[in-house]
């Protein structure tokens, strides 16, 4: 957990709007205020009736950095039936596809996806393994997808997630 960085420049501000309560209370021990919470939105994407797919996909719609905690979850997956995807770029690929490796075709690397209502259909649960997160605004687009979360209890996630998700400890 961080301060927001060059606070310098928000103690100029008029006003400040935050993601979350998390970044909020970030911002005032920066000394940065007035500080407003607006929560992101999403219309999310319709999901078509499907029959249960034979192996229960898990998408992880997340840049590929170290702070997203895709290595744990390769971790706890093994002991987990079903397929991972995973949508993202960044510069951590080459180093994850590595750490995937043990786990063969059940983790597929998705790259850049331009139709995450297509993902979004596809996928049973999306998972957020972040170890650091400011709000997690691709979990509200899952629930207004309908479609169930699993995510670290960091950062502005609990808020934001509530009791509609399953919340773990980060790297569990």
């Amino acid at each position: 957990h961080r301060l927001p960085g060059n606070a310098w420049k928000y103690r100029r501000a008029t006003a400040v709007i935050a993601v979350s309560e998390f970044v909020a209370r970030l911002c005032r021990e920066a000394g940065v205020g007035p500080v407003s919470v607006v929560h992101d939105g999403a219309d999310g994407w319709p999901r078509p009736a499907r029959p249960p797919n034979p192996e229960p996909v898990f998408l992880v719609p997340a840049a590929l950095v170290a702070h997203k905690g895709h290595a744990a979850l390769f971790h706890a997956f093994q002991d987990v039936p079903g397929v991972l995807e995973l949508a993202g770029e960044g510069p951590l690929r080459a180093e994850l596809e590595a750490h995937a490796r043990p786990l063969g075709s059940r983790v597929r690397f998705l790259g850049r996806v331009d139709d995450m209502g297509a993902a979004f259909s596809r996928a049973d649960v999306v998972v957020l393994p972040s170890r650091d997160e400011a709000g997690g605004s691709v979990l509200i687009e899952a629930m207004a997808s309908d479609v169930p979360v699993v995510a670290s209890a960091v950062g502005g996630i609990p808020e934001l997630v509530g009791a509609a998700g399953a919340l773990v400890a980060p790297e569990d």
